[in-house]
């Protein structure tokens, strides 16, 4: 039952935030919002290079940024649903590299001068 809640709120977060405009800032093309042409290239060709790389998550390779991070939520959610609640939760071999991951994602997009404005 608590797994079920635990899910409802996490959807209805993710809602949430999927529907927030988000904008970003460039020295060239000013305040965009997430889906500018210029962005998604700069972010496509950035998930390229370091999602291309690809991440083992419980011994299956997935290669580029959604797969990964739909094989990492979908490991957390299994070890949240079958792990008992006083059992102590191991850190998974892939989660260290998939923060790196995130953060020379983030690095690349930011040396292709955008930055997440924040006041959005």
């Amino acid at each position: 039952m608590k797994c079920r809640i635990i899910l409802l709120v996490l959807s209805i977060l993710l809602n949430a935030c999927a529907s927030k405009k988000i904008y970003w800032l460039h020295d060239v093309h000013g305040r965009v919002e997430s889906n500018n042409p210029a962005l998604s290239s700069d972010r496509a060709q950035c998930d390229e290079v370091v999602y291309g790389q690809g991440l083992e998550v419980n011994g299956e390779i997935y290669i580029g940024r959604d797969a990964i991070i739909k094989a990492v939520v979908r490991d957390v959610v299994a070890d949240m649903k079958y792990k008992k609640k006083n059992e102590k939760k191991e850190q998974k071999d892939h989660w260290p590299r998939f923060e790196e991951l995130q953060k020379e994602g983030s690095m690349c997009l930011r040396n292709k001068g955008w930055n997440r404005d924040k006041n959005s």
